[in-house]
């Protein structure tokens, strides 16, 4: 976890150093924004993951392997070298590097790193979630629910119609629902912080934007699904369709 935490800083480096410059940018097929922080940071984690191992990777930046090729993967690193590039060109710092390593499917450790934050998180099921501001490290403790008030957490752009219906039925449950919207990457980052209970999306994204985060999360006893059953990863478009993110399996909804 170290070399790969030293592979985060390396590439958050390299992504601070645009962002302090006159950066320019430009739209992929998607209509999603790329930048050289973008180029650079997943030229610095590819490099740092070869070294290290043999095991293969997708990244949002490369030419994704055929699903022939790689659906019979037992282990792969799946990375997002900028999540939240749009909030990278808007001068906001709510940008990060995520690295996860997926074993069967299921992301069994996890780093998103906040480089203009100073901040870092890592963690796995067997050792743990870990918080790294400005240099001082601490645990991540579970917090225990409470089972009268649910706090919600959604996105700003993807609040949608079925956010909406999935917040009434919360109310039916729960005394009281707290309801906040912020941008990406921060969502299942809060559940993390103990700041949030839930996190509805009901719009695509891809498996790199969550499998860091999501290996982060299980490690305090948190879970993402999708429908009924755990999130699961390498699918065949490597996107998710709507997930209910849970800061602790116990919580309603």
């Amino acid at each position: 976890m170290k070399e790969i935490i030293e592979i985060a800083l390396k590439a958050g480096e390299e992504i601070l150093d645009v962002y302090n410059s006159d950066f320019q940018f430009e739209n992929k097929a998607d209509g999603t924004p790329l930048t050289e922080a973008d180029r650079r940071a997943n030229k610095v984690i590819l490099e740092g993951l070869r070294k290290i191992s043999d095991i293969p990777v997708i990244s949002e930046e490369e030419e994704k392997p055929p699903y022939e090729k790689r659906k019979s993967w037992k282990k792969f690193w799946i990375i997002d070298p900028l999540d939240g590039t749009e909030e990278f060109t808007q001068r906001k710092d709510e940008f990060a590097v995520n690295i996860a390593l997926v074993e069967n499917n299921i992301p069994v450790a996890g780093i998103v790193y906040f480089p203009a934050l100073d901040l870092l998180y890592y963690g796995s099921e067997k050792e743990g979630a870990f918080k790294i501001k400005s240099g001082k490290e601490e645990k991540i403790e579970p917090e225990e629910i409470n089972p009268e008030k649910i706090r919600v957490v959604t996105s700003k752009s993807k609040y949608n119609q079925q956010t909406k219906d999935f917040i009434e039925k919360l109310k039916e449950k729960y005394k009281e629902v707290e309801v906040k919207k912020i941008g990406s990457p921060m969502k299942i980052i809060a559940l993390i912080e103990g700041e949030a209970d839930i996190y509805p999306r009901f719009a695509p994204q891809m498996e790199w934007d969550t499998a860091a985060p999501h290996a982060v999360l299980k490690a305090i006893g948190g879970e993402i699904y999708e429908g009924n059953q755990p999130l699961k990863y390498n699918k065949k478009d490597l996107k998710n369709s709507s997930i209910i993110a849970v800061r602790d399996k116990k919580v309603r909804y």
